[in-house]
């Protein structure tokens, strides 16, 4: 699961990159070959994982955080070796990536109207959205380091393994929320669906009303 979402939030970056450096070049790139990477930071993960598929898996209870965790009598230290450095140069590559698109929208908005050919504010949006992405990354980073520093029960353990959960789900979590926060076109777009589902009448368009032609001759 770490895999792809770092891997996720890493295409989200360099696509902000790229549309900012090139739009009309990389978006139909994006829209030809976006599928492929996608599917790629899903499948590719399991080059690392697929020794699981051939050892017993099962839930093993953790007293310290009290919760349940997958486990297996393959080596997972090796495994979370593997993940640890993925995370730490996805981390990198996302960070970078964002300096690179906060830079190229400085140098949007110092440009002439006239020679801005892309919507600053719509870019700054969506290079928030990354951002936010990335602030989740090295905060998912951090406690993947301390998992690791940490000795066995001791205090920064069972802190660490209480936090991972939290990380995690805001891993998943986190983007659709954060779209609507800054975007105020998907904004407007959610909530309109949400009215239309609960059919709450302050939020229906008013009827329109039409004039009936006067064939009648009366006037």
């Amino acid at each position: 699961m770490a895999f792809v979402q770092y891997g996720v939030a890493l295409l989200i970056a360099l696509n902000r990159m790229t549309i900012i450096i090139k739009m009309n070049f990389f978006a139909e790139k994006w829209l030809k070959y976006g599928r492929v990477l996608m599917i790629l930071v899903v499948f590719l993960p399991s080059i690392a994982t697929f020794p699981f598929f051939f050892n017993e898996v099962y839930f093993k209870y953790i007293e310290s955080g009290d919760r349940y965790q997958l486990t297996s009598d393959y080596n997972i230290s090796s495994l979370f070796t593997i993940v640890f450095l993925v995370l730490c140069i996805v981390t990198v590559l996302a960070s970078v990536f964002n300096a690179v698109t906060l830079i190229m929208i400085k140098r949007l908005v110092l440009l002439p109207k006239n020679l801005a050919l892309v919507n600053v504010a719509s870019d700054y949006q969506y290079f928030l959205v990354s951002v936010c992405s990335t602030v989740v990354l090295i905060i998912g980073t951090g406690i993947t380091f301390s998992m690791r520093i940490a000795e066995k029960n001791s205090y920064l353990y069972n802190v660490t393994n209480a936090l991972l959960p939290f990380v995690t789900n805001l891993l998943s979590l986190h983007q659709p929320f954060v779209l609507m926060i800054f975007s105020p076109r998907i904004r407007e777009v959610v909530l309109g669906m949400v009215c239309r589902i609960v059919c709450c009448d302050c939020c229906k368009d008013p009827p329109t009303k039409t004039v009936a032609n006067n064939t009648s001759g009366i006037t």
